[in-house]
């Protein structure tokens, strides 16, 4: 220990060149690679939720604004009176393939063959591999059918998951409150053919145009509804890489997987040694002559240093 700190007394520049390179290639790079892992999940996340609510849908071939219902609390128990159930069904599917960008075309070529379409589409090509995440609306009816296509495409299915929530209770309290608005409708046009006067006229003509505003909502809700319960909504993820998959393992050691992430490990580690062997040859104009200079500067000192006790 007492070496080491002899040795760093006597090569101040030296040391405080290799404390640069350390922080510049191995506790920067580590700092930033943790906060990207961090936040870039949330930010995936936000932006795939963005993308499957916000996305017009088209319906019969129209185009038009969409409402997204207030959340039903989830205690409220099925009105046993509908027999009619509303499903809303979401598959999420992991894809191990040979092609990433063949794969994503072929998954909006299926989509839009069986009556479907295309909500949002991203491509990332990366040092592990490209990949990318699909993500589509399809029929209902055709769940299954799309399913076993997409199966075929990929070399392996890493992962799958369906699942479905029930949305007829909101379904049905939008078209008890539409029938209640009408109600309110028809009775405003009744006072409105009794009025006399034209402030009357005024005032009632401004109730009929908000309960009107209101219809249209609840009517725009309802389109909604309907339109998230008669498709399914796709997440396709695809990837020449296993380990940029999402998804849950249920085998709790997977010696390959610790083999290619030992693998990764090592060559990043060869990365930041080449890269700051780089950085100390291009940066050798500057430090080789202060090093130099600080070596004669020291010699000459120690010449001096016997006259001076002398």
């Amino acid at each position: 220990m007492h070496r080491i700190i002899d040795w760093i007394k006597h090569n101040k520049l030296l040391t405080l060149l290799l404390a640069f390179v350390l922080y510049k290639f191995v506790a920067v790079p580590i700092l930033f690679n943790t906060l990207g892992t961090n936040y870039s999940g949330s930010y995936n996340g936000v932006n795939s939720m963005m993308s499957a609510d916000i996305a017009p849908f088209n319906f019969g071939g129209t185009r038009g604004k969409l409402y997204m219902p207030s959340p039903v609390p989830n205690n409220v128990p099925p009105q046993p009176s509908v027999t009619d159930r509303k499903i809303a069904t979401d598959v999420s599917m992991s894809l191990l393939v040979k092609n990433v960008s063949d794969t994503a075309n072929k998954v909006v070529d299926l989509a839009v063959n069986n009556g479907g379409y295309l909500v949002n589409l991203n491509t990332n090509t990366g040092e592990s591999g490209s990949n990318s995440t699909v993500t589509v609306r399809i029929p209902a009816n055709q769940t299954k059918i799309v399913i076993e296509q997409l199966r075929a495409m990929s070399v392996r299915v890493v992962s799958e998951n369906i699942s479905g929530y029930d949305i007829t209770d909101q379904y049905v309290d939008y078209d008890a409150k539409l029938e209640g608005l009408n109600n309110t409708k028809t009775r405003f046009l009744d006072i409105l053919n009794k009025a006399v006067t034209v402030d009357e006229i005024l005032r009632v003509q401004q109730a009929i145009n908000d309960n009107q505003t209101q219809i249209d909502d609840v009517k725009g809700q309802l389109k909604y509804l309907g339109g998230i319960s008669s498709t399914a909504l796709f997440t396709v993820s695809i990837s020449t890489d296993e380990l940029s998959l999402p998804y849950s393992s249920n085998t709790p050691w997977r010696p390959m997987v610790i083999i290619k992430n030992a693998v990764r490990s090592l060559m990043s580690t060869f990365r930041i040694g080449v890269n700051a062997s780089i950085w100390i040859v291009v940066y050798s104009i500057i430090w080789i002559p202060a090093l130099i200079v600080y070596k004669i500067v020291r010699r000459i000192a120690r010449k001096k240093s016997p006259n001076k006790i002398d």
